[in-house]
């Protein structure tokens, strides 16, 4: 049994978690990848949770979360992204290129996950870093089983992209490692404030994204515009809604709370 997701639905798989469904797909998974892991990836193959992310976030396609398992598995081993911890990456995180606000949901309830690219220095950062840190945030979110059911919706704010952010390799290596590596589900993407960058540049990008995650894409004219996505109350104030939120303390907390779990 697959989940049925047409192009442009995101299905909230909240009512399939610990299901009889879920069991079979695990079930499967483990099957087509066998019992002998391949060299350098032990302890990546028996670990129950990370497959059960893969899984979901392939709608219980058991063939296509087979597929992801393995090149996520791979591309852990190769970058060490698992090892990364809020004290190593404390600079670029407080650039806050990417945030996650707690408390921030779409009308849908789920997570909204902030892009500022504007804010990279891409002189101080290969395209490798920012991959590993986009994966150091996305992880935190998938630590809540609803955010790997329901996915998350992406608001990408491109105010203040110039050609200076334009270098097609640096986009390639991030695009590729966040949409055909990492086990996210992507309800929708946001684009605000779009720039000619962008729109010179998406035409080259393009052809690396699936079409279903192509037609979830929804460029937004207006703040108030976004708005039709998300509420008010769950809306940052800098896009017209309400909700405070500090990022720098965000960071502060987290590296508190990655060394209390150390200790």
């Amino acid at each position: 049994h697959v989940i049925d997701e047409t192009k442009k639905t995101c299905v909230d798989l909240r009512p399939f978690l610990n299901s009889p469904l879920e069991s079979d797909s695990l079930q499967k998974v483990r099957q087509l990848l066998g019992a002998v892991p391949p060299q350098g990836l032990e302890s990546f193959w028996f670990d129950q949770g990370l497959l059960l992310k893969c899984i979901r976030a392939s709608a219980y396609d058991s063939a296509r979360a087979h597929e992801v398992f393995k090149n996520y598995a791979t591309w852990l081993k190769a970058t060490g992204a698992l090892t990364l911890t809020a004290e190593g990456l404390k600079q670029p995180l407080e650039d806050g290129i990417f945030r996650a606000p707690p408390g921030s949901l779409d009308k849908e309830g789920r997570q909204v996950f902030y892009l500022r690219i504007a804010k990279l220095d891409m002189k101080k950062y290969a395209a490798d870093e920012v991959a590993r840190l986009m994966h150091y945030m996305l992880m935190i979110q998938l630590e809540r089983p609803e955010v790997q059911a329901q996915g998350l919706t992406f608001l990408d704010d491109q105010k203040g992209i110039g050609m200076r952010h334009f270098d097609l390799k640096f986009a390639k290596t991030v695009v590729k490692a966040v949409l055909n590596t990492f086990p996210i589900r992507f309800a929708n993407l946001l684009l605000v404030n779009s720039t000619f960058v962008f729109k010179m540049a998406f035409p080259l990008l393009s052809h690396l994204i699936k079409p279903k995650i192509r037609s979830r894409f929804r460029v937004v004219s207006t703040h108030k515009k976004i708005l039709d996505y998300i509420s008010p109350e769950n809306l940052l104030v800098e896009y017209g809604g309400t909700l405070k939120y500090d990022h720098a303390k965000w960071v502060s907390q987290r590296i508190a709370l990655e060394a209390s779990i150390q200790k």
